[in-house]
């Protein structure tokens, strides 16, 4: 039972790899092997998550020199992107909406489209505006475990006051778009020392003159943060400990061959399709049997870049493998899916507003189902989906850890939560994907 004791240990510091980059590269060709290298590092970046940018100055279709914003791609990954991946876009024109008292978000996006230096180009990043309104030449927007951990407990402030100092300036969460972008960009006014922004349950900013320079930034604010919460967590990492027994391999095995096809099965009453991925590593082991692993998994997703794919929630069964069994086990699963899927269609009805009624609900089943002794199962829609689930859901585990070991575990507001899960601009983001194949979600058996 004792492999997975000690798994959770708070989160270690990132490593800094700008020492294998390339010297006198390009702005553009700099700012793809930063990003490579933030996205490569998932306690940094999540899959899809995060953006980068860099400003420079470039002649246009007619030879006029032009001062251009690089960004991120919407829904472009960071440890894949390449040049062709980033938005180039009239910086001086972009600028220019600093001045509105508000912009909504569909104007934005038009607004952004339109300042394109030329066509055909991916759809510039949601956080746009804010690389935009920050002076600086570099800049990069993640999501680090260490970072949202601070900013999710409720002494983060205090924790990041005594390791930053002036260094850093604080935003108490706001949803990304013009508003937060213009926040950011007044508070930086006032702040000239600041070298960061800790965005509260959220993520990180940092910037530099160079690429190397913003790239040193985000690993020295993550590696200080990371610090900071091993001092003040020491002792209490691991979630209170196993509730219950491990189950061996073997003994893993047959309870999810018995019991899988049940909670298949119950996902399936509302989609066509299905595939599951079971995780079974130390780490989602260790936190779906902890004592306090199934209380905190309920207070919410730990980013808001999780949302779309995690939910807001998983489902957390009871079990114990030392007295019940398969039936018990394929019994908690149907009644535990029927009790979630009830919760999401109140979740949906609560909360549905005109922005986002346009969009149907969601298939109401969980994404995540904690089994304690056992481990994690993911679902998707495909296994792709299924995996990228699971990955994500690592890095809720490192983050809700770290957050209660410092004090408490905090994440968005239902409504705030569901206000990203149905933003037209997240949404986007799945309507890029490509469609599914004929059998995606199904399983096919072969013989002959």
């Amino acid at each position: 039972m004792t492999e997975v004791t000690g798994v959770l240990h708070g989160i270690p510091m990132p490593e800094n790899q700008w020492v294998h980059t390339k010297r006198d590269l390009g702005v553009l060709e700099a700012l793809v092997a930063r990003s490579n290298l933030l996205g490569a590092d998932r306690s940094l970046a999540n899959q899809g998550g995060g953006n980068t940018s860099a400003k420079g100055v470039v002649a246009d279709h007619v030879g006029r020199e032009q001062r251009v914003l690089w960004v991120k791609g919407s829904g472009t990954d960071l440890a894949s992107i390449t040049d062709k991946g980033f938005a180039a876009l009239r910086l001086d024109e972009i600028l220019a909406l600093r001045e509105r008292d508000a912009v909504d978000d569909a104007a934005m996006v038009d607004y952004l489209l339109r300042c394109a230096l030329a066509p055909n180009q991916p759809r510039p990043s949601i956080e746009t505006l804010l690389h935009a309104f920050i002076p600086a030449a570099h800049i990069d927007h993640t999501h680090p475990d260490a970072i949202i951990a601070l900013t999710s407990s409720p002494r983060g402030r205090e924790l990041a006051e005594e390791t930053f100092g002036e260094e850093a300036v604080w935003l108490d969460y706001e949803r990304p778009g013009f508003e937060m972008s213009r926040h950011v960009a007044d508070i930086l006014d006032g702040n000239q020392d600041a070298r960061a922004v800790l965005l509260e349950k959220h993520g990180l900013v940092t910037w530099g003159e160079t690429s190397e320079e913003s790239y040193r930034r985000t690993i020295d604010f993550v590696s200080r943060a990371a610090n900071a919460i091993q001092a003040a967590g020491a002792g209490r990492f691991g979630l209170g400990g196993p509730k219950v027994a491990e189950c061996g391999e073997q003994d893993a095995q047959l309870l999810l061959l018995g019991s899988l096809p049940a909670l298949r099965g119950a996902l399936l009453a509302d989609t066509d399709g299905v595939i599951l991925e079971v995780d079974r590593s130390p780490e989602a082991v260790a936190f779906a049997g902890s004592v306090n692993g199934s209380h905190v998994s309920q207070v919410g997703a730990p980013c808001p870049d999780h949302l779309i794919n995690t939910k807001h929630k998983p489902l957390a069964i009871d079990f114990d493998s030392s007295t019940e069994g398969v039936v018990e086990l394929a019994g908690s699963l149907r009644a535990g899916v029927a009790a979630y899927a009830e919760w999401y269609r109140g979740y949906y009805e609560r909360n549905l507003t005109d922005e986002s009624r346009p969009f149907p609900m969601d298939p109401a089943g969980p994404r995540v189902v904690l089994i304690p002794g056992i481990g994690i199962v993911t679902s998707g829609g495909d296994a792709a989906r299924a995996r990228t689930t699971r990955d994500l859901y690592h890095r809720a585990i490192a983050v809700e850890d770290a957050a209660e070991a410092i004090g408490g575990f905090g994440s968005l507001t239902e409504a705030e939560a569901f206000a990203i899960e149905y933003w037209p601009l997240e949404r986007y983001k799945l309507a890029q994907a490509a469609p599914k194949g004929e059998l995606a979600g199904r399983i096919a058996v072969v013989t002959g």
